[in-house]
């Protein structure tokens, strides 16, 4: 009998015939126990590399069910204990989508390479030539996630997609824009797998009207808002600008649209400034518009995204105020997989990069609090 192959969303398994294992054979199972299933897979490979050909004969060749994750890891995913031996991989979004668990706790380190010579090897002669001819002409099975994302979140996409490519294999198509204009895109059927929002009320919408998956939302980052203008010293550390009416434009984000406008309108009203500022006013589509008011000097000073200024902890240039959080009412980015999504293994795997510790700290490199 021949080695069989099956392909899943993510990866691809390799199916060797054998003998069942022994009643002394596997074990392992979900999450916390991975490092030991993967630690017995190696000893049990190392071993039957070393024995004998007429041992391996009456032993059978042991039931491996390997999966490998995309050839640009190389790394497997996940693993559990099953009857017939340790599962790595292919049930890690199945686990993920059913009852919320992560499988980053569970990233394992067989490589593919080290798993490949390990069973030519133990298997040697035409079986091996079969298993790796296999390996090597099977397609690899990358998807496409297809994210629009809130203007302010575009520097840290910037850093957090090729991780994500580089660890999945998944490639990532992103569109920018005003929380506003995102939604109404998706209400008029734009190819979007996912949406980055910048608040929760606009997924919270698209899963009451059916355009988003229920269950799928949930809070990646609370944004920080900030005056900020591109001239040094400018800005003063309390905001005390805004009293002294040295500039002529203000540039905020447009409130009907933008989450970080509704934010900066909350702020002006809490200094008892908003309808005073109304001739001043410079309005962006969205913060990323606002922001380009500044630098350009269209406006002396405006309410951005601290995001936009700050890079790997630190404020890039300008000057700035960053408005004290009680100004404004949280701004908690949310994230929600959508109704219309073509490849929702890509999107699965897209959220829950979003929720691992290395997209984590690019995110609190750009200012956010993780929630």
């Amino acid at each position: 009998m021949l080695p069989t192959m099956r392909v899943y969303g993510f990866g691809f398994s390799i199916f060797l015939p054998c003998a069942p294992p022994s009643s002394a054979g596997w074990s392992g199972g979900v999450g916390e126990d991975c490092l030991s299933a993967q630690r017995e897979f190696r000893s049990r490979l190392a071993s039957r590399a070393t024995q004998g050909t007429a041992k391996r004969r009456q032993t059978g060749v042991a039931f491996f069910l390997v999966t490998f994750s995309l050839a640009k890891q190389e790394k497997v995913t996940c693993c559990r204990a099953t009857p017939g031996g340790v599962d790595f991989g292919h049930s890690c979004f199945d686990r993920l989508s059913t009852n919320g668990h992560d499988c980053q706790a569970g990233i394992m380190a067989i490589s593919f390479n080290e798993v490949l010579m390990m069973i030519i090897s133990a298997l040697r002669g035409r079986l091996a030539a079969v298993v790796v001819f296999g390996l090597l002409s099977l397609p690899v099975c990358a998807g496409e996630v297809r994210v629009a994302v809130a203007a302010n979140f575009a520097g840290p996409m910037e850093r957090i997609v090729p991780l994500f490519e580089k660890e999945t294999g998944h490639t990532v198509k992103v569109s920018l824009g005003s929380s506003g204009k995102l939604y109404s895109q998706v209400k008029g059927g734009a190819p979007f797998d996912v949406l980055l929002a910048a608040d929760e009320a606009i997924p919270k919408r698209l899963v009451q009207e059916g355009l988003a998956v229920g269950g799928s939302r949930f809070v990646y980052a609370l944004g920080k808002l900030v005056l900020w203008s591109a001239q040094p010293d400018f800005v003063d550390a309390k905001g005390a600008v805004l009293n002294k009416g040295g500039f002529g434009k203000l540039a905020i984000a447009n409130p009907r649209l933008a989450p970080y406008g509704v934010a900066a309108k909350e702020t002006l009203e809490k200094l008892t400034m908003w309808n005073a500022m109304q001739g001043r006013l410079l309005r962006g589509e969205d913060i990323a518009q606002a922001y380009q008011f500044v630098v350009t000097e269209n406006a002396e000073l405006g309410f951005i995204a601290l995001s936009q200024i700050m890079s790997n902890g630190k404020v890039s240039s300008g000057s700035s105020w960053l408005v004290p959080s009680e100004m404004y009412k949280p701004i908690r980015q949310s994230a929600v997989m959508l109704s219309g999504a073509k490849d929702q293994t890509a999107a699965q795997a897209f959220l829950a990069f979003l929720r691992s510790e290395k997209a984590g700290a690019v995110m609190r490199g750009f200012g956010y609090e993780l929630p």
